[in-house]
């Protein structure tokens, strides 16, 4: 896979799994360096990135605004971005908005088995451990 591609469809993303998604893992690492510099990818922590390129998204609202593709897995990969989101507001210090975002989510999106464990990730992270039981 191409480095634009992959930044341009994975909000968060750690570093080994970007390397080994690429046809070239030795110039992907200088891609990300440039592209960490230019401010197209933040480090949220060591080894923990998040694109701030946003076509994801926007891709998935169209498709479902014109109703292109599975609405099901639309729903299901809109609810990984929120919890990617809250988790990287969270991270990064922006407690409140990380709670908005959260309490935003519709439940229906994050009782799922995929999205259980990054919904705990973010509560407990939060240190909202009641809730993360």
């Amino acid at each position: 896979m191409k480095f634009t591609r992959y930044i341009s469809t994975h909000h968060a993303f750690s570093t080994s799994d970007l390397l080994s998604a690429m046809d070239a893992p030795n110039s992907a690492e200088d891609q990300l360096r440039r592209a960490v510099r230019a401010g197209s990818v933040e480090r949220v922590r060591r080894g923990l990135l998040v694109s701030n390129f946003g076509r994801y998204e926007d891709e998935l609202t169209a498709c479902e605004q014109i109703g292109v593709g599975d609405s099901s897995l639309i729903e299901e990969q809109k609810g990984s971005l929120a919890l990617y989101k809250a988790q990287y507001l969270q991270a990064t210090g922006r407690v409140g908005e990380a709670a908005a975002v959260y309490a935003a989510i519709p439940r229906s999106r994050i009782s799922t088995a995929a999205h259980i464990p990054d919904a705990i990730g973010y509560l407990m992270a939060a240190g909202r451990y009641d809730e993360a039981a």
